[in-house]
């Protein structure tokens, strides 16, 4: 569903034997290809084929953390990427990445369910930020994956991530690697 309503068209999305074709062509020259799944705030396009893990109609993004569809729903595409087990599926590179940049959390906010839902926790709108991504973390571990995520994760939330998630900078201004790697 995701591919077939989330798609710009129907020309611009990979099929399972692009994929393979990709990995294999890769492997071949000693490359390394990892997934990058990024969420939760690049994934608008999902709303269309998913429509219960966005805010509401009027606000896609970021995913909503209040419901258990959304991470019901990672579970089962990380499956699909990894095959649920280390060196498995279309991606059998144990680095996963998922992303985490560019949030913009003022959305859930403004959404009357998450917003109660984050009372209902005691959670800022950072705090659910942090919930999501240890969530989904903790199901691409599940999945025999390693974790990467992009900087702003660190920024966010530093040593609260689960040690073993690997910082990936592309802000090299605004990251201090010896406070990530110390």
């Amino acid at each position: 569903e995701l591919a077939a309503k989330g798609a710009f068209s129907k020309y611009e999305r990979y099929t399972d034997a692009d994929v393979a074709s990709i990995v294999e062509y890769a492997r071949k020259r000693g490359v390394r290809v990892m997934v990058e799944v990024d969420t939760p705030g690049h994934a608008s396009s999902w709303c269309a084929g998913a429509p219960e893990i966005c805010p509401s109609s009027s606000c896609l993004s970021p995913l909503n953390p209040a419901t258990n569809a959304t991470f019901d729903l990672m579970a089962d595409l990380f499956h699909d990427l990894t095959g649920g087990e280390k060196r498995l599926g279309l991606f059998p590179e144990t680095l996963m990445h998922l992303g985490g940049d560019e949030v913009d959390t003022s959305c859930w906010g403004e959404t009357p369910e998450i917003q109660a839902w984050m009372d209902d926790n005691g959670f800022t709108e950072d705090d659910a930020y942090l919930y999501y991504f240890n969530r989904v973390t903790e199901i691409a571990i599940a999945q025999g994956r390693e974790v990467v995520g992009w900087d702003e994760i660190w920024e966010n939330f530093g040593t609260s991530l689960d040690p073993t998630t690997i910082v990936a900078a592309w802000r090299t201004w605004a990251i201090n690697s010896t406070d990530v790697t110390s």
